[in-house]
């Protein structure tokens, strides 16, 4: 099955996104096409002017709505462009990596996919999405179709197997999903 991982802004820039790399490298293993997007490091890459966003220290400021509803629109064009490229890669699942920090940025990307291409299912997890903070209020957004809970290497290949056999999710450990809506 193709897969897509995403990691959207802002997660420091001084060290790699082990999670992703941990889930591509397990999801490859298994046969599976992955395609990861690291847009954070695009994004920082590409940004001339304050470079103090990126800065660790400044990392709570990507929690306020305000804040990234800003980033989105200063970036729109370029929203729109990781979304396109996204939907290219004809990625079945697309999955986010959900940190406090990356959490708005990440809920705009999958409401642009699912807004082009209903068909995707979105998984969000990571940090952000563990049982008692804020798995439940995730699972309750449109563009997101299931919710990772725990630990994401076997619980994503379980949710692949049984898409491949069954094409729905039915019950799956470790996960908070949509069943009939």
């Amino acid at each position: 099955m193709k897969i897509s991982l995403v990691l959207c802004p802002n997660w420091g820039t001084e060290t790699p996104h082990l999670g992703i790399a941990l889930l591509a490298a397990n999801l490859r293993r298994h046969n599976h096409d992955v395609r990861v997007f690291d847009l954070n490091i695009r994004v920082q890459r590409g940004i001339q002017g304050d470079r103090d966003i990126w800065k660790a220290e400044n990392d709570r400021q990507w929690e306020r709505s305000n804040f990234t509803a800003d980033f989105i629109r200063e970036k729109n064009v370029t929203m729109d462009l990781f979304v396109e490229e996204i939907l290219e890669s004809d990625a079945q699942i697309i999955g986010f990596s959900v940190y406090s920090s990356t959490y708005f940025i990440s809920l705009e990307l999958a409401r642009r996919i699912k807004k082009k291409d209903g068909s995707k299912i979105i998984v969000f997890g990571g940090q952000f999405c563990y049982p008692n903070t804020n798995a439940e209020m995730l699972a309750k957004y449109r563009c997101v179709d299931i919710v990772v809970t725990g630990e994401g290497e076997d619980v994503l290949l379980e949710i692949i197997d049984k898409l491949e056999k069954t094409k729905k999710i039915d019950f799956c450990a470790g996960i908070i999903f949509k069943d009939n809506g």
